[in-house]
């Protein structure tokens, strides 16, 4: 199957000969997980102790993970989980296509997608549902965030390095605003009895911290993307990607410098678990630009880039 740059997927059928028994499927989706998703564990060692540590670690975030997938499937937001194993599990394979890029800036599927996020984010778990891996928390602002930066970029591109990307996709204001407006209505309780300048304020407010956890999207990113160069057997362009984000990091910051300045309270206006998003604009640009410098020098070296 196209598609999956951190996982190989595959559609496995049961040829036409062979009857299915009570609700069987005839089609699943076989994931197989990549790489970077076995490296479950920051443990180092390499005593029989610390290996054990990190197959203990590994084996739980499998397990949690897959708890998590099948909550999802029984609240209608994600497909069943029909098994898993320790390289991957099987899925439900639902005949479908993927948006397109520039589906995502359609104001009915934009709105859909604000109120699927809501959901998931308001969601009860059994566990904490918010990966340690991501600089110690996944907030609220990261994903939609990121999703706004997923509408500059276009992985249908059939040639090498298999992605397009376009920074003037990036998401207006308006765009903005008409997505958390429904967002808000689906995951802030009391959002539609607010008055229209109460809604306006916090609209604001919510707008300048997912653009700031915009920033910590392409950084996160770029730093996977090398990473994935290093040990993916998945046919992508991960270096030239590490690099677009990275340049888009900066081109970013510096055309939303004086929305990231404004209303700086502290406070996360998601009510997210962690310290404030500002920390997030504390991500080092000297880093960033280090970490861009290297790509662009190796890619330098490779024939034909």
């Amino acid at each position: 199957m196209i598609g999956g740059l951190s996982n190989m997927l595959f559609q496995c059928s049961l040829p036409a000969t062979i009857e299915t028994v009570a609700d069987e499927p005839r089609k699943v989706l076989l994931r197989l997980y990549g790489a970077i998703l076995q490296m479950r564990s920051c443990n180092k060692g390499e005593s029989v102790q610390s290996q054990k540590e990190n197959d203990l670690q590994g084996a739980e975030a499998m397990v949690l993970e897959s708890v998590m997938f099948a909550i999802l499937a029984e609240r209608a937001l994600g497909p069943k989980l029909y098994g898993i194993f320790p390289q991957g599990r099987l899925e439900e394979f639902i005949p479908s296509r993927k948006l397109s890029t520039e589906e995502l800036s359609l104001p009915d599927i934009s709105a859909e997608i604000a109120e699927k996020m809501a959901r998931f984010h308001g969601m009860k778990m059994p566990f904490n549902k918010e990966p340690k891996w991501l600089f110690g928390t996944m907030e609220n602002g990261f994903d939609i965030g990121n999703h706004f930066c997923e509408w500059m970029y276009d992985y249908s591109y059939e040639k090498y390095p298999f992605f397009k990307a376009s920074v003037l996709k990036y998401p207006s204001k308006k765009q903005q605003l008409h997505f958390l407006s429904s967002y808000l209505s689906a995951f802030h309780d009391g959002f539609e009895n607010l008055s229209n300048e109460e809604k306006s304020n916090l609209e604001e407010e919510v707008l300048v911290e997912v653009n700031r956890f915009a920033l910590a999207s392409h950084f996160f990113w770029g730093l996977w993307s090398i990473i994935q160069a290093k040990i993916s057997s998945i046919e992508f362009g991960y270096l030239e990607y590490a690099l677009s984000r990275f340049d888009a990091y900066f081109d970013q910051k510096r055309k939303l410098k004086g929305v990231l300045q404004a209303g700086s309270t502290g406070k996360s206006a998601l009510n997210c678990s962690s310290s404030s998003p500002d920390n997030w604009i504390g991500i080092d640009s000297t880093v960033c630009l280090l970490m861009r410098t290297t790509v662009k020098s190796v890619l330098g070296q490779i024939p034909g880039t």
